[in-house]
């Protein structure tokens, strides 16, 4: 493993506030100076003899080049600069689909970048690449924190600081649903891989878990919108049975005289809005059997004093007893966690023989793993959190399998960013892999890993990034495309027909889509209920014309003039 803070002026001396890796490599930077980056990262070879840790910077008319007189790991191209944004960019995005880039920042727009293939940059400007707003989104008046696309690039998610996290839909260009639950900023959304799930993250000490569901509307055509809802809110986490004091669960006795047990102890999981951060970037594994939640406390007990965490819940539904997201473990920190992002591989289980609770090569003198580091390995042991309703779990701890921690086929390796650490962790054993720290001035900000997992860059408010890269296998040995994709059907298979399960604006296929029959069915059975209406519109009219019977009454009325007749013409001069 290596480690490196490339030094050169990402955003003009201004925080850099997010990261994100393009399959193709490009690397997407948003900053404070308003503008959204595009660069490429390089690996070079690092075979020569240089040991000097001194870097120096070489800029020119066309590209940024990092030259370092020891060991140069990596180079950095600049590619080009997107300037729209009127105030700082706190979130950018690839789509999955490697079309669009998304950015949103403290202006409140959200604006979609494409990328304008063939087409030959300005001459003037020291762009290589030429980009162009496709979509402007424009829904929530305030800051914009995150955001998140779903795995089909077809929605987009953003949270907000007017409490409240928007759906957006490409294919309309319009905010298909705002979601109100939440009472404080939303610094963080995230889709759910398999496309059932969003979660949102907010600094009102809740994650919120939203699905769709079908209610009738007059405006669809079908009858039927498709409407996020909330399913389930994760706020507190009760005591382990042996750290409640017996007197509080002991039987009591009302003024009724009936007896009753007394509540069980509970705690908050997540830190509040003093938390020094602008972010709580949560993210789902890349099989959506787990889902990673930064921001935690965690309390041993009610006398206990609260500690820094993040955590880790199972997949809705995944325990046959419970359908509600189990809380598995617990990470504790020494420091408030930021964000935490999974590798976008998985990984092949490690022999039990070979597999030791530090793998990861650190005998480098690049790796910022050493004895002087403030991190202990002891502060950042994954720890088991015993759910009452856990169970048998597939994604639960694996207690009679020491080596492997979780009862999964596979690794997941994931990193997490406090403030001032970067701690990368697997599925299989408790203890961290690694740990980075020390390597930024200011508070760190985003993560974001290449798509071929070998590379994780982290970005800081000082103005800098790092990259971190590990050797081919290093991490262990990446499953094939075929066994990714194939894990993933089969977790599909589970929740049903992905293409509706999240239909959030209530649209059926269209007509191109529809098949004849469907059409033929559809026209037969509207002219039946045209027919059906106007019958009864027919009948209708046909009982109001029929008089009805008169009642007998005491009084007979005069006649006064035949219907027929005309009304005599009042004279032009009457007398008095």
């Amino acid at each position: 493993m290596k480690s490196e803070t490339i030094m050169i002026l990402w955003h003009s001396k201004d925080p850099v506030f997010s990261v994100d890796f393009h399959s193709s490599g490009r690397l997407v930077t948003g900053g404070a100076d308003n503008d959204v980056k595009i660069w490429r990262i390089i690996r070079n070879n690092t075979n020569n003899n240089v040991t000097n840790n001194e870097h120096t910077t070489e800029a020119t008319s066309s590209t940024s080049v990092t030259k370092n007189k020891h060991k140069e790991y990596h180079s950095i191209e600049f590619l080009a600069n997107l300037s729209r944004h009127s105030k700082a960019v706190n979130s950018v995005r690839f789509s999955p689909s490697g079309e669009f880039l998304a950015s949103g920042g403290d202006d409140g727009f959200i604006f979609i970048w494409k990328l304008n293939e063939g087409a030959a940059p300005n001459p003037d400007s020291i762009d290589k690449e030429s980009w162009s707003i496709v979509y402007t989104l424009r829904g929530q008046p305030l800051d914009v924190y995150d955001l998140c696309w779903s795995h089909d690039s077809k929605y987009l998610a953003s949270g907000s600081t007017d409490n409240s996290a928007a759906v957006w839909s490409l294919n309309k260009t319009g905010t298909r649903q705002i979601l109100t639950d939440h009472t404080h900023y939303v610094q963080g959304v995230a889709f759910d891989p398999l496309g059932v799930y969003l979660a949102t993250f907010s600094s009102d000490r809740s994650c919120k878990l939203y699905t769709s569901k079908k209610q009738k509307s007059k405006k669809s055509s079908k009858g039927n919108a498709s409407l996020l809802i909330c399913k389930h809110t994760l706020t507190k986490r009760y005591y382990k049975k042996e750290e409640v004091d017996e007197s509080n669960t002991t039987v009591t006795t009302d003024e009724k005289g009936k007896t009753k047990e007394k509540e069980k102890e509970k705690h908050k999981l997540f830190l509040d809005e003093n938390m020094n951060t602008f972010f709580r970037r949560l993210c789902w594994s890349p099989d959506g059997a787990l889902l990673f939640t930064p921001a935690g406390m965690f309390k041993a007990n009610k006398d206990s004093g609260a500690t820094n965490a993040s955590y880790i819940f199972s997949r809705p539904g995944s325990n046959p007893t419970s359908i509600a997201p189990n809380l598995l473990v617990h990470l504790p920190s020494t420091k408030p966690v930021i964000v935490i992002r999974c590798n976008p591989c998985l990984f092949k289980l490690k022999d039990s023989t070979n597999s030791t609770a530090n793998s990861i090569n650190s005998n480098s003198k690049d790796t910022t793993n050493n004895s002087n580091n403030s991190v202990r390995d002891e502060d950042t042991k994954m720890e088991d959190v015993e759910d009452s309703e856990k169970g048998n779990s597939q994604q639960g701890v694996d207690n009679e399998h020491p080596n492997s921690f979780f009862k999964l086929s596979y690794r997941i390796v994931f990193a997490v960013a406090t403030l001032d650490t970067v701690v990368i962790y697997d599925t299989q054993h408790a203890h961290p892999l690694c740990y980075v720290t020390d390597i930024h001035y200011a508070a760190l900000t985003d993560l974001a890993w290449s798509k071929d997992g070998r590379t994780l860059v982290v970005s800081s408010k000082d103005g800098y990034c790092s990259i971190i890269s590990f050797e081919e296998n290093e991490l262990g040995v990446p499953l094939s495309s075929e066994e990714f994709s194939r894990i993933l059907k089969e977790e599909r298979g589970k929740e049903g027909d992905l293409d509706i399960a999240f239909d959030i604006d209530g649209n059926e296929p269209t007509a191109d889509e529809e098949s004849k029959e469907n059409k033929d069915k559809d026209n037969k059975n509207k002219e039946k209920e045209k027919d059906e209406a106007a019958k009864n519109l027919s009948a209708t009219k046909k009982d109001t014309d029929t008089p009805p019977l008169k009642k007998p009454r005491r009084v007979v009325p005069t006649l006064i003039s035949t219907p027929n007749s005309k009304p005599t013409p009042a004279p032009n001069n009457p007398q008095v």
